[in-house]
Order: C-alpha cells, then structure tokens, then sequence
C-alpha cells in the first residue's frame, strides 16, 4: 500500500546513501542549518484536485547542514510537479546560481519492495563547500484527487523562524481539520467568492532527539485535514466516519474477492484435512507463505485497490492488500468469516480515533473469527505464526472493512511475559586483564520475530555491527569473534543465538583488589540523557512491552574470590520491574537480572514517572564484582 507521507523510505537505498555522502549530511544538529521562512498555498479546485505552492529559504551554515540543500520530489499518475526554481546565495547575500525544472535528477519505476512503480522522484539541491550559504526553492504541485490531502508539518529538527501555511477554497466548501494545540486558529477572509483560512507561527520549536533513538515517525505539530468526499479513480469515499470510510473502502476491494476453482480445491482439501477452523487458518498460511512472495506492482490507484484474488494466486506474489484480500477471499470459501483490515504500522504514526481518514494508513492484514476467537493474520510476515501479529501491528488503530459493520478497531496487543530475551553469558577472567565471552540467546515472540526480519537481511561481515549496535544490550567493548544462528521460520518459536568474544580491560586494578566491570553488558546503563522532560513534547516508543532474563556465571581463577557483590534488589511500578540477585561461592559467582517494560510508548505526561523508574534501573545497573585474594 501507497502512503505519500514516506517518500524517503522509498527512494532505492544506495541512491539515498550516495546523496547522502556527496551532501556530507552525517548529522541532524540545531546549528546545521536554519528554515527562515517555509510557506505552503494550497487551492482546492471544484472539490476534484488540489494545487500547492510551496517556498523555503534555508540557510546552510556547515558541512552537517548540507542535506538542506537538496529537495526530493515525489510523482506519479495522481500527483504532477507543475512548476520549479531553486537559487543559491553566497554568504553575503548574493546570487551564485540558479537551477529550473529540467536541472533534476528523475529515477522511477521502483522501490524497496516493489517490481515496478509509476512513482517516481526528482532530486535538487547545491553543492557548495563555502559556508554559510542560502537556498531557496519555489515549486508548485497538482494532486488530482483530494485522497491523500496532506497535513501541515511546520516544525523540523532545525529552527524554523517562519511557517505559514495558506489555504483557498471555495466559500461553500465544508471540510474537517484539527490542529495541534500549540497552532494558533487560522485567519479567516472572504475574496471574490473564494474563502482564505491562513495559520502563520514565528519561531516554531523544534523536533528533538532523544537518547532512544526512535523508528516512529512523529510530526510533532500538525493540522490534518480531510475532505467530506472524494475519489480515488472511479471509486467515491464519504469522509464524514469511520463507518462510511470503511463502507467506501469495501466497494473497491468487493469486485476482487471472486477466486478460482483452483483456490476452490486448495481450500476444499485444507478442510477436509483440519479438525477446525484455526487449523484452516493455519494451514491457509503455512500453504501461502510457500507459494507468494511479499512484492508488488503499484499504477495509477494500485497502491490501495487491491489486484484480483484469483491472479494473485496464479501469479505467487503480491503485496499487503494483494495478500490479505487472497487470504480473505479463501477463507470466507471456507465458511470463516474473515475481515480485510487497514491500519496504520507502529512505524508510521499515531492514528487519531477521532479524526476519520485514510491518510495515514499504510498496511493491510486481516482477521478472521475462527472458532468463536478473532485470529489476526499478517500475510506479509511469513516467519509468524497466525494469531501473532508483527510487533509493528500491534496496539495499533486499524479500519475493519466491511459492507455493514465497519468500524476503527484496536489490534491485539502482547504483554512482557510474551516477548522474552534470556540470555546466559559465561565470563572467564584472563591472566592479561581481558574476559573471554561465550553468550546464548533464546528470544520469543516478538523479539524472535523482530531478529529473523532484521538482521537475516544483513550480510555475514556485516552481522557483528548490527548485533553490538542495535540489539541485546551490547557495548562496543564487546568484540565479537563469531556467531551462530539458524534461521528462524514460521514452526520455530524459539529462536537460538550463540556469541563468542571477548572484552579487553574488563580487569581493573584498585590498590591490591581487582574490579570486574560489567557495564559492557548492558550499554542502556551508560547511555546519556539528552531530554529535559519538562520541554520534551514527544511520546517515547519502546517498540513492545518486553522481559530481558540475564544469567551471568563468572568463572572465577583458582587464585581468586568474589568479596564484593551486588545487593540484592527488587523494583517494580506501572512502568516495569527490575530484580537483580547475585550468588557466589569458592569457584562461581551467578548474578540473575531480570528487567521488564510494561509499555508501547510513554506519553510526554508520563515522563517523570518514568524517568524515575530508569534512574533507579540505571544505577542499579551498573555492575562491578571486586575479586579478592584467596
């Protein structure tokens, strides 16, 4: 499924990391660059099509800075950039060069899962290496239907010193639109038979960054829009609820649910195996996640109408609502009531319950009621099991479409107890100071699903990186000299890790003792805290309440005693729990820590409460074992 809102995440990768490099933009950072003034006119035309212009004047001041100097531009069948100009100035202010409409670099016809795309993007930019400097971009935009109208985004990870955004309609046009508090309500005049609604902020504060660095897109201060009707090709959406989003939504997709007489057998056979209706839903998913593959091609409105159910069996490949529509259509074959479903992923945004629009949804799965019990299914997400959603699905708003019973729903959600990383580690003082590492993972649930999605991508050189810097509380003391892991899949709920390595220094001498620091366990103890949570206005994602089960057995020399331990601790509160025990005697010193996060994210009213909570783990975290002489 199409979301305008991730053009980033769809331009091919390496393309993005080269402009990266050759812009020097290694750096988000407040003194990078300056957005003096941001303005966007939007003109709605006879209810059909939408006409933005846009203008930005942004003063570069260093190497960080640079990737401020180029403008991406997203196109397709529905959306045509109509008009552009960029100018660079010089630190004093004067013209250095000027670039047109065919002066940008256009790629096309592809992304990150798709076999081909009608989407395409134009890249501008400067390329200067005297700093400051100044750029300014003017461009104008025709989107053909109002689906997708976008929302106004003022803020950024830079200063902004002017924001203003502008929209003209028609006097009799009614359209919906709630705003961020912090946006003052808009100006509103009438001219020559059109209506002006005009928002403008000086000094608009920034997006920050914290220490957890979070893949949860959050456009921080906001006015949404949503039009009370529209259409997306032939189709017609009433925008005024949920409901009649849904019933829209169910008439595009209706024509698609037809499948064929091979389906037809397939499904008569499954059923004829299974004793009930999970197992149908069961053996559906193991039989699709053989025969389709996760990819997709995407024209004109195939970013959300789904193709055929019948072709995308013949044809083993579609994307999520390819999938879920071959899911559904086969399961209702069956006599299982089963629901098409769209949502918005934990990756895109929060959905507002009260703001009815399909915007921001990005993904389609399904559900089904197998057995009296609601069974959601990803069909994309081959290595999980049915009933076990992704973690980016879950707690998540998601729009049951249906012809009568529409509605916006909750997706299931897990508690800690169900994503578990235990981890044994058995430590081995060496005669030059270093520590020999031999660790075991076991990981269920999501942290099993979240491993085999993420790091069986990565190449073997580069696992060992990916490992230490993202996942399973490993500092860079750590190094890493092999791993081993079988691939996980959709019958494994257990998946195993092992890890050999060692850590150098992990010895300290103090006077006539040694001390054995363990922080090179746990790198969230030595993390630094970079929010105030009196100004920090975001929410905090933690991507899913989890339980990290920590074993560590130290293997202690024949010539050496354990004579200080860690105390005994036990923390527990709304925000999660946190145990620490430690046991020695003449040749082991066993030290047990168990810490669980109860939450999907911590609002910004809750910050204090949980900033208590990690400053007792934190402290308590930090582990030294003071060896002595026997």
């Amino acid at each position: 499924m199409k979301t305008s809102k991730h053009l980033l995440c769809r331009i091919p990768s390496t393309l993005l990391a080269l402009m990266l490099i050759a812009s020097g933009a290694m750096a988000d950072s407040d003194d990078a660059a300056v957005i003096h003034d941001k303005q966007v006119t939007c003109k709605i035309k006879g209810n059909k099509e939408i006409e933005t212009e846009h203008y930005q004047k942004i003063e570069v001041l260093n190497r960080d800075g640079a990737f401020y100097a180029l403008k991406i531009i997203e196109e397709s069948s529905l959306l045509e950039l109509k008009e552009f100009s960029g100018k660079l100035y010089d630190s004093e202010g004067n013209p250095v060069e000027e670039i047109e409409r065919d002066d940008g670099k256009t790629i096309c016809g592809y992304g990150s899962y798709e076999v081909y795309s009608d989407y395409c993007y134009t890249i501008f930019g400067f390329s200067r290496d005297s700093y400051p400097f100044t750029v300014e971009f003017s461009y104008k935009l025709k989107q053909k239907t109002l689906f997708q109208w976008q929302d106004w985004r003022p803020q950024s990870y830079i200063p902004v010193k002017h924001a203003k955004y502008t929209l003209i309609t028609d006097d009799d046009f009614v359209f919906q639109y709630k705003s961020s508090e912090h946006i003052p309500p808009p100006e509103i005049i009438e001219s020559g038979g059109d209506k002006i609604y005009t928002w403008e902020m000086n000094d608009v504060p920034e997006l920050e960054e914290g220490d957890y660095a979070s893949i949860i897109e959050f456009g921080g201060i906001a006015i949404q829009f949503a039009p009370p009707e529209y259409k997306l090709g032939k189709y017609k959406f009433d925008g005024s609820s949920w409901n009649t989003l849904s019933h829209g939504n169910y008439k595009m997709i209706q024509g698609c649910l037809d499948i064929s007489d091979e389906q037809k057998d397939l499904m008569d056979r499954i059923a004829a195996e299974s004793e009930n209706e999970f197992e149908i839903c069961r053996k559906l998913h193991r039989k699709m996640s053989e025969l389709a593959r996760y990819v997709a091609i995407h024209v004109d409105i195939g970013g959300w109408l789904p193709h055929k159910s019948r072709d995308t069996f013949e044809r083993g490949y579609g994307d999520c609502k390819d999938l879920s529509t071959l899911y559904v259509s086969m399961l209702r074959y069956a006599g299982i009531d089963a629901k098409y479903v769209l949502l918005s992923t934990r990756t895109a945004g929060i959905t507002d319950p009260d703001f009815p629009s399909l915007a921001r949804f990005n993904h389609a799965i399904l559900f089904a009621v197998a057995d009296g019990d609601t069974i959601w299914i990803d069909p994309t997400r081959n290595d999980c099991a049915i009933g076990d959603l992704p973690w980016a699905d879950e707690n998540t708003y998601a729009l049951v479409v249906d012809e009568e019973m529409g509605r916006l729903v909750r997706t299931d959600s897990s508690e800690a107890e169900e994503n578990v990383i235990s981890r044994k580690v058995e430590l081995c003082p060496q005669k030059n100071r270093s520590v020999a590492v031999s660790m075991e993972y076991r990981l269920t649930g999501n942290p099993r699903d979240h491993f085999n999605a993420f790091i069986s991508s990565y190449s073997e050189t580069s696992r060992a990186n990916i490992l230490r810097n993202h996942m399973y509380k490993l500092s860079d003391k750590f190094l890493l000299d092999s791993l081993n892991f079988p691939k996980g899949g959709i019958d494994q709920p257990v998946q195993k890790l092992s890890l050999w390595g060692q850590v150098r220094s992990a010895l300290h001498r103090i006077g006539g003792e040694q001390i054995m620091d363990l922080t090179f366990l746990d790198y969230e103890s030595k993390k630094k805290t970079y929010i105030d949570p009196e100004t920090y206005k975001q929410p905090f994602e933690f991507l899913f309440p989890k339980k990290f089960v920590d074993t560590v057995i130290i293997h202690l020399p024949d010539s050496k005693a354990a004579v200080g331990l860690p105390d005994t601790a036990d923390i527990k509160d709304d925000i999660g729990a946190y145990r620490i025990c430690c046991q020695a005697d003449d040749s082991l010193v066993v030290i047990t820590r168990e810490t669980s996060n109860y939450q999907y994210r911590v609002m910004p009213e809750g910050f204090f409460d949980y900033w208590a909570h990690r400053d007792k783990v934190k402290g308590l975290g930090e582990c030294f074992i003071k060896l002595g002489n026997r």
